[in-house]
């Protein structure tokens, strides 16, 4: 079997509902298998249910806090 070959035959688990899908160029919807699939997930995505984590906290994202005294004029 060619690296091709094994491409075309290889077969997945829909990342949405775990059931068999093709991927390969037959499968426009891959990894997805089908557009109700595919269309779930970009659905999740716009509606923020995923994220990609942020590696700062929000104390590093702020970490100089203003105090009365740091806000005196000089």
């Amino acid at each position: 079997m060619t690296g091709a070959q094994a491409i075309t035959n290889r077969i997945i688990r829909c990342p949405r509902c775990s059931k068999s899908a093709r991927y390969d160029i037959t499968n426009k919807f891959r990894p997805f298998c089908s557009a109700r699939c595919k269309d779930e997930d970009i659905v999740d995505w716009a509606e923020e249910r995923y994220g990609i984590p942020d590696a700062l906290t929000e104390q590093e994202d702020f970490p100089l806090e203003l105090t009365p005294q740091d806000d005196r004029k000089s």
